[in-house]
Parts: C-alpha cells; sequence; structure tokens
C-alpha cells in the first residue's frame, strides 16, 4: 500500500467522524509494514483529540487497501452510560448517509469547477443515458414540487 499523505485523509477522517461509519470486520490487527503503521499511529493521536472537538462519544475506522480490510480498530465508548468501548465488531446506527456525503462530494466538485449542476448528466456518466429532458437548475430550486 503506497503512503497516503496525512493531510489529504484529514477532510476524509473528519467527514467520517462527523457521519459515525460503522466498521464490521473479524481483523482487528494491523497489517504489517512501516506506512501502515506509521499512519495508524497517527490516527491513534489525531482521531480521539477530533472525537473530542466534534463531542463523538465512539467511532470504528479501517483501513482499506485494493478491497482488502488491513487495518481496525475502534475509539471511545458505543454506550455513554455502560462506557462498554468501541471496538471493529461494533455496529454503530447510521442511517442513510450516503445522500449526504454525495451531495457533499458533488458540491465540492460544483465548487472546485469540475462539474456543472446545469450540465447534462451523460457529461460525465458515459456508459448510460437519460431520455433528453433539460429542466434549468431554477426551477428545482424555485418550485414547491406541488
Amino acid at each position: 500500500m503506497p503512503c497516503v499523505p496525512w493531510p489529504l485523509l484529514g477532510s476524509s477522517v473528519t467527514l467520517l467522524l462527523t457521519f459515525t461509519s460503522s466498521v464490521r470486520t473479524s481483523r482487528s490487527q494491523p497489517t504489517t509494514g512501516p506506512c501502515v503503521e506509521s499512519f495508524a499511529q497517527h490516527l491513534d493521536s489525531f482521531i480521539p483529540k477530533r472525537m473530542q472537538e466534534l463531542h463523538v462519544p465512539g467511532a470504528g475506522l479501517a483501513l482499506i487497501d485494493h478491497g482488502e480490510v488491513i487495518w481496525t480498530k475502534g475509539y471511545g465508548v458505543e454506550d455513554k452510560t455502560t462506557g462498554k468501548p468501541v471496538t471493529p465488531e461494533t455496529v454503530f446506527q447510521a442511517a442513510s448517509i450516503s445522500k449526504s456525503v454525495t451531495a457533499w462530494g458533488v458540491m465540492r466538485l460544483v465548487q472546485e469547477g469540475k462539474l456543472s449542476l446545469d450540465a447534462p448528466v451523460e457529461r460525465y456518466l458515459t456508459r448510460w443515458h437519460l431520455p433528453s429532458l433539460r429542466i434549468p437548475t431554477m426551477w428545482m430550486v424555485d418550485s414547491s414540487a406541488m
């Protein structure tokens, strides 16, 4: 696994902590290697501080390389009342966050000028096509859908 620059992952880890992800795996020890060990040490320093700043009682994290879980760890507690610690096997009730995460990613691309909300979807998704129906963004923003 190539080493990943820590600043690049800062916003990703923050996003994960904001939405509290779920991790379930049978493997809880890191794959040996200096890069994974170094990054795990960084997480052990960074995650508890960020959790405290965001008032997150518990989080489960996993590092995945080419579809394989190579490291997992639980931080904090899953229940503040009992003090039961988070483990890699802890399952969180995360609700339906994929839409929020996708919307955040799309708007980030819009902000960077890499995506236009008014462009046809076929400009970005080339393997399938929608019928030709163009609705200006302002119509969607300015209507109540009634």
